[in-house]
Formats: C-alpha cells, sequence, structure tokens
C-alpha cells in the first residue's frame, strides 16, 4: 500500500505546483513594463510559468516549472511615449483550466489516500479478528 500512497502524494505535490504557478501567473496578470526597443524580454516585468507533468520511474509523477516563451507581449498603451507596453503573456481561460486540473487533481488524490487507509484498516481488523 505504501506504493499507491506515495503515487497519491506525488500528484498531490504536483496539483499543488500547478496550483501555485497558476496562481502567480493570475495574480501578475495586470502588470505592465516598458516595452524594450530591441524586440527583446521587458527588464523587471514578471515571467509567468506553466507546469510539464511527466510519469516517474516509481509510479509517480513529477511536475516541472517551465517559463511561458515568449514571457512578454506587447498591447497598445496610449499613457506610455512609446504608445505600447510589455505584459506577461498570460492567458486567464488557460489559468482558470491550469486551476481546475489541479483541484480535480487534489481531490482525485485525496480519494485515493481514504481508499488507501480505509483498506488497511480493513486488513488491521482481519487480522485483529480471533
Amino acid at each position: 500500500m505504501n506504493v499507491t500512497r506515495n503515487i497519491a502524494l506525488s500528484g498531490l505535490q504536483a496539483a499543488a505546483t500547478r496550483l501555485q504557478v497558476s496562481a502567480a501567473n493570475v495574480a501578475n496578470l495586470t502588470a505592465r513594463g516598458e516595452a524594450p526597443a530591441d524586440g527583446g524580454e521587458a527588464e523587471g516585468l514578471f515571467k509567468p510559468g506553466h507546469v510539464v507533468q511527466t510519469a516517474t520511474a516509481n509510479g509517480g509523477t513529477a511536475a516541472k516549472v517551465r517559463p511561458v516563451e515568449p514571457a512578454h507581449v506587447l498591447i497598445p498603451d496610449p499613457n506610455r511615449e512609446s504608445g505600447v507596453a510589455a505584459v506577461p503573456n498570460v492567458n486567464l481561460a488557460n489559468e482558470l483550466v491550469q486551476q481546475t486540473i489541479a483541484e480535480t487533481s487534489f481531490k482525485a488524490n485525496a480519494a485515493v489516500l481514504r481508499t488507501v487507509d480505509e483498506i488497511e484498516e480493513t486488513l488491521l481488523n482481519i487480522k485483529r479478528q480471533p
């Protein structure tokens, strides 16, 4: 049962990472910075990330945070002399999907842990019976 428990715990950890990255992306959605004249990356502006989840050799899962490419996009901004501003390349609809995936993963892995606990309790009760 420890293998099953470890797999579920790795799923919970991956879901937590996914939620944390998405929350940071949403929290910094409205950040604005100067559009770089050379077309490169805006300095000092939040760089969004996304989670890549892969299977591990022991049957669990691992979540790695990767940077979004390109990190920034340009939008019209009449308040700036250049007429444009750089903003983090965050898609709010995608972030909602990522948060829903994290929520579903939390629920599924928590259910697995509850089931493992129930099975272990049942086995202990069977062993205790004369």
